[in-house]
């Protein structure tokens, strides 16, 4: 089950928060733990992902399968009224895709 946004940073160093934060929330959160030039150079070649209950660190589309797996996937947002979400979609008759956390909360 996914559980946190996350940020594998350019030095393997995985930087996470809980839902319902978004992976801006760490980029800004590195900006206040670190001096400007460290936490640029630190988010140079970074990996956005995700943390599951167990801890362990998978990129978006890993995420994607295990939170498929997990039934945690919103249905999409309806194009009718954008403000609402379709009642219900069937996410398994669709490609495998990168996972966002506005799929999840």
């Amino acid at each position: 089950m996914i559980t946190h946004v996350a940020i594998k940073d350019k030095d393997g160093k995985v930087w996470s928060l809980p839902k319902p934060n978004r992976h801006h929330n760490i980029v800004h959160l590195l900006h206040l733990e670190k001096p400007r030039e460290e936490a640029l150079k630190l988010l140079g070649n970074h990996v956005q992902g995700f943390l599951n209950d167990k801890g362990v660190f998978k990129e978006r589309r890993q995420a994607w399968a295990e939170a498929l797996k997990c039934g945690q996937i919103l249905p999409p947002y309806d194009p009718i009224n954008p403000s609402k979400r379709l009642e219900s979609w069937d996410w398994t008759k669709h490609p495998v895709k990168e996972l966002f956390s506005e799929d999840l909360w």
